[in-house]
């Protein structure tokens, strides 16, 4: 063990020793006695190796290499031990031209003594650190220890060099695209360095453009020279005030070129480029965000071509979509028939036909933009400006046209950015929250313990034998921190103040965080891998989620390319919602707090969709990401009306386990708006109400009460019913509402051999065709949908290859996490549920796993598979940083094991906490302070198939209602306020107080 490790172990055991020591005695008032202790020392002796770095890899998906995170700031180790890469993500980066989270950037360590080093690194969960040491064949050794301090947007690596000689490490601040940004944005003092970023950075292009949407798209003919970019709206004249310049192109050294362009010197404007040769010829100048707010453009041209179609600079996305509608975003600026012309994102200006640019000859372009209005000038004379939005127009009815631009139009008011049009981009209109545009961030680097030398964006020093040197990286941007605004002094006076005894604080409250943060809760099971994939999980998704912090989308903080599969966003069709399933039975609901935010800021969004289609209430897209941004992706809904309230089931699942009156005020209007579109879309015939038309799969159109969807509103309306009491608001909307409940239509229920159109098979075929009547003789099943779609693609063979059953949607959603089915259900319901789950068989799924496991402890499926399935999905599909890599999204998998083990060991949902539900009678076990539903907090053991005791901390108060765990006995029962006794029954009813404990035992 290296002796930065040993140092970051004894201090945690010290420290842990000390503040246990320093509680109260008062049983009453403590956990149980092994919560305080038990689950952060199980949680400490978590880790995992790594030793062949060579496979840590950037991915579109989840990735395999170490991983830390802080629920703000995560990082990736990727590389191998000379080229080290720590790869920077944050929650809210979100882009809004672009439409999807990007990586802050990274920090690439160049550590030439290291090359083909062995390497033994270890990713621990307990202190949420990762460390390691790297061995060359030459003797050359390095250490070190790395953790995101958990309050700070702050990542420390430690480094102690342990072998013979001196190393030289050379530090590099990258952007997403793993580039040095531009270069007039980067800076250092003597002993920092810094960087911007941001996930509106797009490439910077001349003679070309990124997207190529339709023919003829034909690339600039001529020379483009002199290009400036300013921070604000210029006067129309050709001498820019130069101290406002925001970047520049002054020489060919700044500019790639490509194919038959090359740069000419020229003593008139600096330099040109000239273009002749095809699509293929342009000139790259880079990565940059465009200002957002104002700015201008300038640049001299010379065509030599009469009558051009063709773009002289381009700052756009360089993602296109195949399919739907595309969102043009960014900045383009060309020719159009010899008409200057330009698109802001949706909007165009465009010279009048018969103003057209002259040919052969150099003539000075610019393109301003205020905010409000785009203009364009041709030599000094404005050719071309925007129109203002027209009075009276709908805001949901803006739409733009395709490229190259062609017809001036408007840019849409702040109520279509935030309103249906999913498409309206503004960046101008100081209405649109964030300044209308994607954060701006500084990555900023700084090393104490060793002299250094900086340059902009890096910083190169050297350890020398038995030295330690601390590296510091923080990231941080607009949304949460001030940040000095580009191209001037960048220094962080946070960063710049650190001492070596301030990072050796940060440690103590980091770990004394993480501390906490397991001493919340723990489980204690005979199958190990399994009791640590647990711990791992919630790890995993603290790493991700943090109160007052955007939630986290399909990749949490682990985004480590510019391109994250299905734009890292959030999927309201069971993706978004799964991995804070793990936040609640396991007591760590503060994971869990950020959920609503997107929800209740999407609201007007939501609304104006709704009006635009004829609908009430609340009709979200499938896919969202953070205001002000639209998600790039081109789908809208998918056929489907669940979206919304899919989302509204963990609100009311929130609800069912707090019971927190603060909790309910925030999510009701949401909730409220939610029912208000079912309470109108649902058509009431022959005394049901009825769900028409509703995709249970992702585009299945003409589906009829698609049984998930039935759950969720089972689950909406009790919850609505009970927050309107507590809250003392809309009692004559309980009239409605109950009608409602008492007349949806039963979940559709069937003999599984009668179910037909299948998912993905010819609609004629039935189940028992498919799978074979001996699998399905006897057997009841919840059909996907009453009429339409009748079964998930059910998996035939055995194995454990991943499967695709459908796009997620599946009928056993009804068990979990609506919570409709369970062990207070009548008989046939339960066995629907069992058989359900038998005929999915979605261990290995490419989608439902996330729920699927849960599903099959609902539904009392033996629990002896269950674990035998958990130790397969994990032996096959975990990797060494614990993530379970299976298909669809990645952050939902975080959901699997804890949900389901604790269902397991504990369930709430109905009427009664039951211990042990789904457990095997020849297996120890123990738990301490599961949340059961009402905000009681479990904890028990069960040894030779007999439930010990249970402790039950009573939060609220209200009546404790126990499934007796001991059938045909009394128990004895005694509470922190003094009270004792005896209760009988097969459900032990106890009154409680806010606060008390309750214990009890067999008598």
């Amino acid at each position: 063990m290296n002796r930065i490790r040993l140092y970051a172990v004894l201090l945690s055991l010290v420290f842990w020793s000390c503040t246990c020591l320093a509680k109260t005695p008062d049983a009453h008032r403590l956990p149980h006695p092994d919560v305080c202790v038990t689950g952060w020392r199980l949680a400490a002796t978590i880790h995992n190796q790594f030793t062949n770095p060579q496979q840590w890899t950037t991915s579109e998906a989840m990735p395999n290499g170490p991983v830390l995170g802080n629920g703000d700031l995560g990082t990736v180790l990727i590389g191998t031990p000379d080229n080290l890469r720590f790869c920077i993500d944050k929650t809210d980066f979100w882009g809004v031209i672009r439409g999807y989270i990007l990586p802050m950037g990274s920090l690439q360590l160049n550590i030439p003594s290291l090359r083909s080093a062995a390497c033994q690194v270890s990713q621990n969960i307990g202190p949420a650190d990762v460390s390691g040491e790297f061995t060359a064949p030459r003797g050359a050794k390095l250490s070190f220890h790395s953790w995101v301090a958990a309050d700070h947007d702050l990542l420390v690596i430690e480094f102690n060099n342990s072998g013979p000689k001196p190393l030289k490490i050379s530090s590099q601040l990258l952007d997403a695209w793993g580039t040095t940004g531009s270069q007039p944005l980067a800076g250092n003092s003597a002993d920092e360095a810094w960087l911007p970023v941001s996930p509106d950075t797009v490439e910077v292009v001349l003679g070309n453009q990124i997207k190529q949407p339709e023919p003829p798209n034909l690339p600039f003919e001529g020379e483009i020279s002199d290009v400036k970019i300013y921070r604000a709206a210029e006067a129309p004249s050709s001498e820019p005030r130069l101290h406002r310049v925001f970047a520049s192109w002054p020489s060919a050294a700044d500019v790639q070129v490509l194919h038959n362009a090359h740069i000419e010197q020229r003593t008139a404007h600096g330099w040109a480029l000239q273009i002749h040769g095809g699509l293929g010829a342009y000139a790259s100048l880079g990565y940059l965000r465009l200002p957002q707010r104002q700015f201008t453009l300038s640049l001299w041209m010379r065509t030599s071509m009469a009558g051009q179609t063709a773009p002289l600079f381009a700052a756009q996305p360089g993602r296109f979509w195949p399919f739907g509608p595309q969102n043009y975003a960014g900045f383009w600026f060309g020719l159009v028939h010899g008409r200057l012309a330009a698109r802001l994102n949706m909007t165009t200006a465009i010279a009048p036909i018969n103003v057209t640019v002259p040919s052969h000859t150099w003539t000075h372009l610019m393109a301003t933009y205020d905010g409000q209005t785009m203009r364009l000038f041709v030599d000094g004379r404005q050719v071309a400006a925007t129109k203002p939005f027209p009075r009276g127009a709908s805001p949901e009815t803006w739409r733009s046209g395709g490229a190259p631009p062609s017809v001036t139009t408007s840019f849409p008011p702040a109520s279509a950015v935030m309103g249906a049009a999913k498409y309206s981009i503004h960046t101008g209109d100081p209405h649109i929250p964030f300044d209308g545009c994607g954060p701006k961030g500084m990555l900023a680097l700084r090393v104490l313990g060793t002299p250094v030398h900086a340059a902009p964006g890096g910083l190169t020093f050297t350890i020398f034998p038995g030295h330690q040197a601390t590296l510091l990286l923080r990231g941080s941007d607009d949304r949460k921190t001030r940040i000095a605004p580009y191209g001037s002094p960048n220094r962080s006076s946070f960063l710049a103040a650190l001492t070596p005894s301030d990072v050796k604080h940060l440690y103590k409250v980091h770990l004394n965080w993480w501390k906490n943060f397991w001493e919340k809760s723990f489980v204690r099971i005979p199958e190990k891998n399994i009791q640590r994939a647990w711990y791992a999980s919630l790890y995993l998704l603290a790493c991700c989620s943090r109160p007052g912090r955007d939630p986290p989308g399909l990749w949490g903080t682990f985004v480590t390319t510019t391109h994250p599969a299905w734009q890292g966003d959030y999927h309201l069709d069971y993706n978004y919602e799964a991995p804070f399933w793990a936040a609640y039975p396991t007591n760590h609901v503060a994971l869990a707090q950020n959920y609503p935010r997107p929800l209740l800021d999407y609201m007007p969004r939501g609304r104006a969709e709704a009006r635009a289609a004829h609908y009430k209430g609340l009709y979200d897209y499938t896919c969202l990401i953070p205001v002000p941004g639209w998600d790039a992706d081109p789908s809208y809904h998918l056929a489907q009306k669940c979206g919304t309230v899919f989302a509204a089931v963990n609100c009311v699942m929130h609800w069912r386990y707090t019971c927190s009156k603060a909790y309910a005020r925030k999510i009701y209007p949401f909730l409220k708006a939610t029912a208000e579109f079912w309470d109108h879309y649902l058509v009431y015939k022959n005394d049901r109400y009825m769900d028409y038309n509703d995709g249970a799969e992702e585009g299945s159109l003409g589906d009829t009460n698609p049984a998930a969807t039935l759950a969720f509103l089972k689950m909406l309306y009790p919850a609505l019913i009970s927050m309107s009491r507590s809250l003392h608001v809309d009692a004559a909307k309980q009239v409605l509402w109950k009608h409602i409940l008492h007349h949806l239509p039963p979940l559709p229920i069937v003999r599984a051999a009668t179910i037909n159109n299948i998912y993905s098979y010819p609609a004629g075929k039935t189940l028992g065709q498919i799978m074979g009547s001996n699998r399905v003789r006897g057997l009841w099943a919840i059909r996907l949908t009453e009429t339409g779609h009748g079964f998930p693609r059910p998996r035939i063979t055995g194995g454990h290859s991943i499967f695709s059953s459908g796009a997620g949607m599946a009928s056993s959603l009804a068990i979990f996490p609506a919570g409709l089915i369970g062990l207070e259900s009548p008989l046939r319901e339960r066995q629907a549920a069992w058989g359900t789950v038998q005929l999915l068989g979605g261990w290995f799924d490419y989608n439902i796993g996330c729920f699927f496991y849960a599903d099959a402890a609902a539904a009392g499926y033996d629990p002896k598979i269950i674990l035998h399935k958990m130790r397969m999905l994990i032996h096959y599909y975990q990797t060494s940083n614990f993530i379970i890599h299976a298909g669809g999204g990645g952050t939902e998998n975080f959901a699997i094991i804890p949900t389901a083990l604790s269902m397991m060991l504990l369930q709430s949902y109905q009427k009664n906490i039951h211990l042990f539900a789904d457990w095997p009678a020849d297996q120890d076990a123990s738990f301490g302070n599961l949340l059961a539903c009402g905000d009681f907090l479990v904890s028990s053991a069960i040894h030779g198939g007999r439930v010990q005791y249970a402790r039950i901390v009573s939060h609220r108060g209200g009546v404790l209602r126990l499934a007796n765990p001991w059938p045909g006995k009394a128990a004895g029962y005694s509470t922190s306020t003094g009270q004792s006794g005896v209760l009988y029954g097969s459900v032990l009813t106890l009154p409680t107080l806010p606060g008390e404990t309750v214990r009890l035992t067999p008598k």
